[in-house]
C-alpha cells in the first residue's frame, strides 16, 4: 500500500478514473428524471435518447479510443497520456456546453451529451492500462489493480446518485439545470489530475531516457578500454617476439 500510494501517476490516474465514473454513474442514474422534470420531454424520446447516448456513446468511446492509442504505441508508450489529456479536454468542453443555452433544447442536449460520454469512455481503459503500466513489478500490478477498483468504487460509483440528488434537492426551485451541469463540470478535475499523472508520467519517461544513456555511456567506455587493453597486449606480444628473433 506504501509504494503504491507513493507512485503519483497511480494515484492521479486512480482519482481520475474515480472521477469520470462519478459522473458516469449520475447519467445513468438521473438524466431520465432530469429529462422528464426539468426539460419537460416525453417518455418515448427520452428512452430513445438514453439509448442512443448512455448506452453506444461509452461503448464507442471505448472501442475508438482503445484503438486510437493502440495504434499510436499503445498505452505503454510516452505520448498514451497525452492522448488521454486531449480526451479529457475534448469531453471537458462539453460539459461547458451545458450551461450554454445549446442544450436547452433536446438535440442540443443530445448531441453534447453523447460526445461528453464518447471521449469520458476514451479516457478510462486507457487511464487504467496507463496507471498499471506505471507500477514496477507485477506483484505490484496485480495488487494496485485491486485498490483502483477499491478507490473508483468508494469515490465514484457509491456518492454519485447521492450528492446529485442533494444539490438538485437544493437547487430544484431556484436552477434546476444547474446540479446536471455541476455534475459534468466536475470532469475538470478529473483533467487537472490527468495533466499532474500526465507531469510525472513525462518525468519518468524522461529519467530512463537519462539512464539508458548513462548505461549507454559506460558500455561503449568499457568496450574503448577493452580495445586499447587488447591492442595494448598485442603490443607485448610483438615486441617480445622482436626481442626473442
Amino acid at each position: 500500500m506504501r509504494i503504491l500510494f507513493c507512485e503519483p501517476v497511480f494515484v492521479f490516474s486512480s482519482i481520475s478514473i474515480s472521477i469520470l465514473l462519478f459522473i458516469s454513474t449520475v447519467i445513468t442514474f438521473w438524466v431520465s428524471d432530469y429529462l422528464k422534470n426539468v426539460m419537460k420531454i416525453d417518455e418515448n424520446t427520452i428512452f430513445i435518447l438514453f439509448v442512443i447516448t448512455c448506452v453506444t456513446a461509452p461503448a464507442s468511446g471505448i472501442i475508438g479510443g482503445g484503438i486510437f492509442v493502440q495504434k499510436t504505441g499503445g498505452y505503454e508508450s510516452k505520448h498514451s497520456i497525452l492522448y488521454v489529456f486531449i480526451f479529457g479536454i475534448c469531453a471537458g468542453t462539453q460539459a461547458i456546453l451545458q450551461i450554454t443555452p445549446i442544450t436547452e433544447s433536446i438535440l442540443g442536449f443530445g448531441i453534447t451529451l453523447w460526445l461528453f460520454l464518447f471521449f469520458g469512455g476514451a479516457m478510462i481503459p486507457n487511464l487504467i492500462g496507463i496507471l498499471l503500466d506505471s507500477l514496477p513489478t507485477k506483484t505490484l500490478k496485480g495488487a494496485g489493480n485491486s485498490l483502483n477498483l477499491i478507490i473508483t468504487a468508494t469515490l465514484g460509483y457509491l456518492p454519485g446518485p447521492y450528492v446529485y440528488g442533494i444539490l438538485f434537492q437544493a437547487l430544484k426551485d431556484t436552477n434546476p439545470r444547474l446540479p446536471f451541469a455541476l455534475s459534468l463540470l466536475y470532469s475538470w478535475v478529473g483533467i487537472l489530475f490527468v495533466f499532474l499523472a500526465m507531469i510525472y508520467r513525462y518525468k519518468k519517461f524522461e529519467l530512463i531516457r537519462l539512464k539508458n544513456k548513462e548505461d549507454m555511456e559506460l558500455q561503449m567506455k568499457i568496450e574503448e578500454e577493452n580495445l586499447k587493453k587488447n591492442c595494448i597486449d598485442e603490443n607485448d606480444i610483438k615486441d617480445h617476439e622482436n626481442v626473442s628473433l
